[in-house]
């Protein structure tokens, strides 16, 4: 029995199906399995989609579900979206190497721009610099910047915001059970100290929290006190950035989802 990886880099699937082959490019037969953004648009050389990885909140993984019968449909809180990341870049045990940041202050590169993420960095403005890239602007006393925000550009481009600034706002646009994407990850993973409000319990099962500043209403007076105290900043800077072995307990718990959906591979 083989998996068609329609859409999604190998690796996590051949990860998460250890006992199965997965074709990339596909070949006939099989499950195939991409992700919600091929539904609509599957190459002509994947099968059918018989499975997809849903990287949106439950609301939106329900609504795929729904209006795809038969289609088995992996997303929060089944599989956060944060844990196909971290294996597609292969940063399961090691986050690439980092420099300390040049920006005394906060990056915010956010397309989606909901109330909660606008009024924290506004609040953020009003006790250190906040700098943001793209579409929202954050109001208050945010300042705006121009970068271009696909996902390795924010990772390895040496003048992206989530390397060169001291933190970054990571929020996700909903606070839900196992919906954790990859806002967080990518940052940690550029060198950036990640502010995030979302599913913490899934995301400090993967990265090591006592480097990621939970939001709450304490959270601008934190992060003024790191950046005006530098030796503080960068103990907290120089923590490791993954949690130990958490990647393998969390990809544990989804491949016992994955067997439970596809028994028909084990």
């Amino acid at each position: 029995m083989h998996v068609n990886s329609c859409g999604w880099e190998t690796r996590f699937l051949t990860a998460l199906l250890p006992h199965v082959i997965v074709h990339h490019p596909p070949r006939a037969g099989g499950y195939s399995v991409g992700n919600i953004f091929n539904l609509n648009n599957v190459p002509a050389f994947c099968q059918p989609l018989r499975a997809v990885l849903c990287g949106e909140d439950v609301a939106s993984c329900d609504s795929v579900r729904d209006n795809h019968k038969g289609l088995i449909v992996w997303g929060a809180p089944q599989i956060p979206f944060a844990l196909v990341v971290l294996y597609n870049r292969g940063y399961e045990r090691r986050m690439p190497p980092i420099s300390p940041p040049t920006v005394q202050g906060v990056a915010y590169v956010q397309g989606n721009c909901v109330a909660h993420r606008e009024q924290a960095a506004a609040t953020l403005s009003r006790a250190v610099n906040v700098f943001a890239y793209g579409k929202c602007r954050g109001g208050g006393n945010v300042k705006l910047r121009r970068f271009r925000r696909s996902f390795p550009a924010l990772v390895s481009d040496p003048h992206s915001p989530y390397r060169t600034h001291a933190f970054a706002l990571t929020m996700e646009h909903a606070n839900q059970r196992g919906y954790c994407t990859e806002k967080a990850i990518i940052a940690a993973a550029a060198g950036a100290i990640p502010i995030y409000m979302g599913d913490s319990t899934a995301l400090c099962e993967l990265l090591n929290c006592d480097r990621v500043v939970l939001w709450n209403d304490s959270a601008p007076a934190l992060v003024a006190s790191l950046m005006a105290n530098r030796s503080e900043y960068m103990r907290m800077w120089n923590l490791p950035r993954l949690r130990v072995g958490g990647a393998q307990r969390a990809l544990k718990s989804a491949q016992s989802h994955a067997r439970n959906s596809l028994p028909a591979l084990y």
